[in-house]
């Protein structure tokens, strides 16, 4: 009897007490500002050269485009010479914008 109004107690504690709202933290902070600045340079920024360059500077910031990269190429990364890497990453990151901007709204 002892034992199940400890159960009762212990249930009615857990079901009563308010739970802590989760806090996201972090990179979704991080994910936040960066949309944030991408949003301040579209409104700032006319359409051109630097508007796309200040988008690409905010989102390699955000991303591990490198790694990207790495992992796209597989088992083939080993094989590459660290300039034939670099030129991997920079044309890839490259694919990357043009899908972006191939699939976004006008």
């Amino acid at each position: 009897m002892r034992y199940q109004r400890s159960l009762i107690v212990l249930a009615l504690v857990v079901v009563l007490v308010p739970c802590r709202p989760a806090v996201a933290g972090e990179p979704t902070d991080q994910v936040r500002q960066s949309v944030d600045q991408v949003l301040k340079t579209l409104q700032t920024q006319r359409a051109g050269g630097a508007r796309r360059t200040e988008i690409r500077r905010i989102a390699t910031n955000l991303f591990a485009f490198d790694e990207t990269a790495k992992r796209a190429l597989g088992p083939h990364w080993q094989q590459r010479t660290p300039a034939e890497r670099e030129e991997f990453i920079k044309l890839f990151t490259d694919l990357l914008e043009a899908a972006w901007r191939a699939i976004r709204p006008p």
